[in-house]
């Protein structure tokens, strides 16, 4: 018997019975969390760099020069080579997710949270969302002073590099999408099936933040990218667990991720991204908000917007969760 609040967010939002935990009951079989965190690493870490070591050397290299693209001054040619970075890497992961999910766990692939219902709906709302989210927060850096805006070279900012940020911006919905599709697609509601809930949202917290290590070690191990990585973990795990669906968070990544390194020039995850920038933007301001060589995303303003997020979330579930409730006890006294 379950012992969760029908009046709480928990009701919704950790409800063994969420649609997201349902669909993965689909599978004939679901692997024990040792064995999804193995399946998981080599799905996320080993794809990437066969692929890296794949495209870096003879012949593949003479036919696809990834990097002498990404490194060219067109932004156009910059744009098609970070693009194709971002697909063949991340493609393939999410390939490889789909064939363990069809071959090993004998269930369809849109039981990760890709029912066809209200997909184009959720998608854009989360993009839009995204865009917003990360926008406030370069806005609450520009406010305080933390960042300045430069003309850069007219090819690489600008009007100029439009036609290269709308190129590489395909490269972004899979590179997301891959990631989602890993954590919160697969892990979590894997995993809260076969246990509980919470034990799927925290796996999924704990795999994201190891997948991102190399920016906690490029940080210094400061706590400020830890609990901003934690934040989005959890904020991303109940908008998924409240629609029900993944293809909100999917919108959602992919729009940061583009605002972040195409639109507003920033690292994204401390790696700086090829393509041109529609805003040249300059940390001026203190680590503690600017995030330093990590990008905003280390910074102060990113996490207090992701907390305002997750907050607003729970917010709406406990308003669904209490509606819930109302309308089941009018039904019993309307029966009685």
């Amino acid at each position: 018997m379950s012992v969760i609040n029908k009046g709480s967010p928990q009701g919704i939002l950790l409800n063994p019975d969420n649609r997201i935990f349902a669909l993965a009951r689909r599978a004939r079989w679901l692997p024990p969390w040792y064995l999804a965190i193995v399946v998981a690493t080599i799905i996320t870490l080993g794809s990437g760099f066969a692929l890296q070591f794949l495209f870096a050397v003879p012949p593949l290299v003479n036919w696809v020069p990834i990097s002498a693209l990404t490194k060219s001054a067109d932004p156009r040619l910059s744009a098609l080579g970070q693009l194709l970075a971002l697909v063949i890497t991340y493609a393939t992961r999410i390939l490889l997710l789909l064939a363990w999910i069809k071959w090993l766990e004998k269930r369809p692939f849109w039981t990760v949270g890709l029912e066809r219902k209200g997909a184009l709906i959720k998608y854009l709302r989360g993009f839009v969302l995204g865009m917003a989210m990360y926008g406030l927060a370069v806005g609450i850096l520009a406010l305080t002073g933390s960042v300045s805006i430069t003309p850069g070279l007219p090819q690489q900012a600008g009007v100029g590099a439009l036609l290269g940020i709308v190129i590489v911006l395909p490269g972004w919905l899979v590179q997301g999408a891959s990631e989602e599709l890993v954590t919160r697609g697969w892990l979590l509601p894997a995993m809260g099936a076969r246990y509980r809930p919470w034990i799927g949202v925290l796996i999924a917290t704990v795999m994201f933040a190891f997948f991102h290590g190399p920016v906690l070690l490029a940080g210094g191990l400061n706590v400020l990218p830890l609990m901003s990585l934690v934040a989005v973990c959890l904020f991303l795990a109940a908008y998924v667990l409240y629609e029900q669906s993944l293809w909100g968070v999917l919108g959602w990544h992919a729009a940061w991720n583009w605002t972040e390194g195409n639109v507003l020039a920033s690292f994204v995850s401390g790696h700086s991204i090829a393509g041109g920038t529609l805003f040249k933007l300059v940390s001026v301001g203190p680590v503690w908000m600017t995030g330093g060589i990590i990008g905003p995303e280390a910074g102060i303003p990113v996490i207090a917007v992701v907390a305002v997020g997750l907050l607003a979330i729970i917010l709406l579930a406990l308003r669904r969760s209490r509606r819930a409730v109302d309308v089941e006890q009018e039904g019993l006294v309307t029966s009685g």
